[in-house]
This record gives structure tokens, C-alpha cells and sequence, in this order.
């Protein structure tokens, strides 16, 4: 057999599945890795040095939209009353809802974290599996599984491990699936990582290593393919692709703002003058504690202070993605860069009805993800049948869920600016708002903010706070 071929388009989609668990984990290493296209997800801009950039990647920090959102959405649905089937004289049924993995998770929770990989990717892979068999069994056949006392159990695995499939449109026919194995038998040896694919038929299953060559079979007598695609929604689409998009942008212009910040917020002092020579300006460091000097006819000492101007544009920016992060969590009833926000009763319900259906979305596919279940175990005899199907609500309080997110959000973000950078800020706003103003009143308030400790910006109405007519 050839080397494994997986199936067309699987590494674009393995890209962009990597990109969505990398914006969801989030974590110190989100800046080392890639975006859905492969390119890095920390952007270096072209007039920058690589020493520069390295350092300002070091400082670069990613604030996780993706997960606190999509998690809110997920615990809002899994704590409502969610009806399981009655297991009264049903021991196999009761033993599938207290652990149905083998490892002491119950039916419910294994539904969420369905749901949570179905939230990221856009879909999952769920199934059932046989328990291993006792020494001298020759297959681990579901019959044998049943004779020696064993069970089924479920399964949960990532899409992005499945290589190649063949489908009727409704179920598998053939699956292949990425496995790998960690070896380090002695602690004085090198780890080794060994990569094989497990292809399942209805009937067998069979383990290839990385050149296609088959080295181990059984047969499984399930009669299918064991593994069914758990989707988001009916396009398999992920809840938090565009939030992630927009994160991306944020992590980015709020790299390039702490740099505004950390080579703008500090006075540098130039001197310019004719006995100053061209070897001085060989490495030039800027500072507050350095100089910076520059031939030149005459001599003149001039001090350059920051320009707020610029980190409050990039500020702006920020906060119309965020704004877009609000919108793409699917509430649109208020905005968390705003205090107050007016708007039409018709503007409410709108809103209302997008957050509600994105729960629904949610409800309706746990809900259909785990009757399937439970209905293929059924067929396989692993439980008994005759049970109720596991029912989730369809109505939902939207407005403690808005404002769950509404608060989640507004921990993200940017309300602050360094003390220095600040107080320009603050500077330009008074000369605004007091341009007839008589100078020296004005000189006097301009000493008695330099002279505060501490000034909070509310970055609320950028209109307001930057001194700009809306």
C-alpha cells in the first residue's frame, strides 16, 4: 500500500482547526503560533528590526475572547433542566448515565465536552468502542465483549485526527483515523513519538504505520463504522471562528499600543549643535535617562514629550474590534466600550432573538448528539431499550445571559493608560474644552494635573475622552 493520502481540502481545514483550539486554549504560547492561512499570528511590521520585534512579541499578551465567551454560552445551556432518561430497572442504562467512558464520566458531562470541541471546530467525532478483552481472546468483538462480562463505552475525538473518510451521506463507511503513541520505557532514554492510522469498515478495523503498511486487524462485529460527526450547526461551522479573527487583530494593535507606550511615554532630550561629530550618532539610544545629539549650526537643547495622538488612534481601533467581538458573540443589545447605549424596542428583540437562537443551536445539537447515541448503543444491546430521550430547553433568560457576557467582555477591555502618557492625554483634553481659557488659568491646571498621582481614564466615549467632535 501507498503512503497514507488524507482527504482533499483536510490541510486547509487542519490549519484553520488549529488556529481555532490555539484562540481558544489561549495561554503564553498563543504568540508563537500560526493563523488559519499559516502565517504567524504575531504580525512584525517591515520598518522593524528582529531584535525589536523579539522584544516586543516578549511583551505581547492575548486576552481570550473566544473561550470566555464560548464557555458562558456552554454553561448557560448545561445548567438548565436537562431531562435524562429514567434508568428504574435499567442497570446497563444506569451504568452508561453514571460513566459511560470507562473512566468516571457521566453521560452529561461527556455531552458538554462534546459540545465544546463542537464549539471550537465546528464538529467533533462521537462513538463507542469495545472494552478490551482478557488474555487468550482472539478479537475484541462486541459478542465477546458481552460473554466476558465487559461493555461498550463511548468515545470523543477530535476532527482534526480524522485523515480520510468515505460517507453515504448519513454515516461513515470508512473512517482513518491519526493516532500517537509516547514511548520512553527508561528514564535514561530519548522520548519517541510513533504516528499509525486506524481505518474502520463496519466489520474490522485495521492499524497502518506512517508508510501505509498494514500491522495489526480485528474484526469488531459492530455492523458500522463507530463514529459519527457531532456538528455546531447544520454547516459544521465553529461558534467562534470570526471572534477568533477578531482576536487575532486586537492581540496585534494591542502589541503595537504597548510599544506606542513604552518608546513614547518618556521625554527625550536632544542636543544639536556644530561640535558635534557624525561617530556620535553611531548608536543612538533612546530614553529618558540618554541623549540623543545631532550635528546641526548652532547649539540647542530640546526636549520631545510624547504624542498621545498616536496611542490613542491605535486605542480606537481596539475598541472597535471590540466592539465587533460583541456583535459576532450574537449581542448586539448594548455595547461594552459604552455606558449607555439607546435604542428601539425592535433593535432589543432583534438582539434577544440572535442570542437565543445561538442557545438553541447549541441545545438542539446536544440534544440530537445524545438520543444517537444512546439509540446506537440500544441497537449494539449495551443498554436496554425502551427509554425516554434525553429532552434540553428551548427557553433561555437572554438577559442574564447578556449580561454575563456583557460583564466578560468589559474585563477585557483597555481602560488605562500609563501615568505620563495620561496626563498628555488629559492636557489635550482641558485645552480643548477650554480654548478661551485665560493662559495662565490654563498653565495653572496644567500644573496641578502634573502634579497628580494617579489620573483614570475612562475610555468609555472615545469622542469624549480624546478631545474629538463625534
Amino acid at each position: 500500500m501507498s503512503e497514507i493520502q488524507t482527504y482533499k481540502g483536510y490541510g486547509a481545514y487542519k490549519l484553520l482547526w488549529d488556529f481555532l483550539a490555539t484562540s481558544y486554549e489561549g495561554g503564553p504560547d498563543y504568540k508563537n503560533y500560526l493563523d488559519a492561512h499559516g502565517n504567524e499570528l504575531f504580525i512584525q511590521h517591515e520598518l522593524e528590526t528582529g531584535k525589536r520585534a523579539a522584544r516586543r512579541r516578549r511583551h505581547a499578551t492575548y486576552k481570550n475572547y473566544a473561550r470566555t465567551i464560548a464557555d458562558k454560552f456552554r454553561d448557560y445551556v448545561y445548567r438548565r433542566e436537562i431531562e435524562w432518561p429514567e434508568a428504574d430497572g435499567k442497570p446497563k442504562l444506569q451504568d452508561f448515565l453514571d460513566d459511560c467512558d470507562l473512566d468516571g464520566t457521566t453521560l452529561q458531562q461527556y455531552c458538554r465536552n462534546a459540545t465544546m470541541m463542537a464549539q471550537v471546530f465546528g464538529e467533533a467525532l462521537v462513538g463507542f468502542d469495545a472494552s478490551p478483552i482478557p488474555d487468550g481472546m482472539q478479537a475484541s468483538t462486541q459478542a465477546q465483549a458481552v460473554a466476558t462480562g465487559q461493555r461498550l463505552y463511548l468515545t470523543l475525538t477530535d476532527v482534526r485526527r480524522m485523515v480520510d473518510y468515505e460517507s453515504d451521506g448519513k454515516e461513515f463507511t470508512r473512517i482513518v483515523l491519526e493516532e500517537r503513541t509516547r514511548t520512553k520505557s527508561d528514564f535514561m532514554e530519548e522520548e519517541k513519538e510513533t504516528v499509525s492510522y486506524i481505518q474502520w469498515t463496519p466489520w474490522e478495523w485495521t492499524r497502518f504505520n506512517d508508510k501505509g503498511i498494514a500491522t495489526e486487524m480485528d474484526n469488531h462485529d459492530f455492523g458500522v463504522v463507530p463514529f459519527w460527526r457531532y456538528r455546531h450547526d447544520s454547516e459544521a461551522r465553529s461558534q467562534i471562528v470570526d471572534i477568533a479573527e477578531c482576536s487575532r487583530k486586537i492581540f496585534n494593535l494591542a502589541s503595537l499600543l504597548d510599544e506606542e507606550l513604552y518608546s513614547r511615554t518618556f521625554s527625550q532630550i536632544f542636543i544639536s549643535g556644530e561640535n558635534i561629530q557624525k561617530g556620535d550618532l553611531a548608536e543612538v539610544i533612546g530614553g529618558n535617562s540618554n541623549v540623543i545629539v545631532i550635528p546641526g549650526q548652532g547649539v540647542s537643547v530640546d526636549i520631545k514629550g510624547a504624542d498621545p495622538e498616536q496611542a490613542a488612534s491605535i486605542l480606537k481601533v481596539i475598541n472597535a474590534e471590540i466592539k465587533e467581538v460583541w456583535r459576532q458573540a450574537g449581542i448586539d443589545s448594548g455595547d461594552p466600550t459604552e455606558n449607555s447605549q439607546p435604542e428601539s424596542g425592535a433593535a432589543r428583540a432583534w438582539a434577544f432573538h440572535s442570542t437565543e437562537q445561538q442557545l438553541a443551536t447549541i441545545a438542539e445539537g446536544a440534544e440530537s448528539m445524545a438520543n444517537n447515541l444512546l439509540e446506537a448503543l440500544a441497537k449494539q444491546d449495551a443498554i436496554e431499550d425502551g427509554f425516554d430521550p434525553v429532552s434540553f430547553p428551548r427557553k433561555f433568560d437572554v438577559t442574564s445571559l447578556q449580561d454575563d457576557v456583557k460583564n466578560t467582555i468589559e474585563l477585557f477591555t483597555l481602560d488605562y493608560l500609563p501615568i505620563t502618557a495620561a496626563k498628555e492625554l488629559t492636557k489635550r483634553v482641558v485645552k480643548k474644552a477650554l480654548q478661551r481659557t485665560d493662559p495662565k488659568l490654563l498653565e495653572k491646571i496644567n500644573d496641578e494635573i502634573d502634579a497628580m498621582e494617579e489620573i483614570t481614564m475612562d475610555f468609555s466615549d472615545n469622542a469624549i475622552n480624546l478631545g474629538k467632535e463625534s
